[in-house]
């Protein structure tokens, strides 16, 4: 059972996922070019463009409604 209601799309769950996992195998194993600051802003980007602020904002919400704000 997930704790979590499903209530992103699977579609954005699964592009955040997918982001999260190719740049983590590059920022653990140092697979990148450029700086490390550079990668991570890189990263951060493309969760951004992947959704990350719905899922975000969908998980808090449900905190929310659970424990208050």
């Amino acid at each position: 059972t997930s704790y979590l209601k499903e209530t992103p799309s699977i579609t954005v769950l699964s592009q955040n996922l997918s982001v999260h996992t190719n740049y983590m195998k590059q920022i653990s194993f140092g697979k990148y070019s450029g700086t490390a600051e550079e990668i991570v802003a890189e990263y951060q980007q493309a969760l951004k463009d992947a959704g990350i602020d719905i899922v975000t904002e969908e998980i808090q919400r449900q905190i929310d409604e659970v424990y208050g704000e």
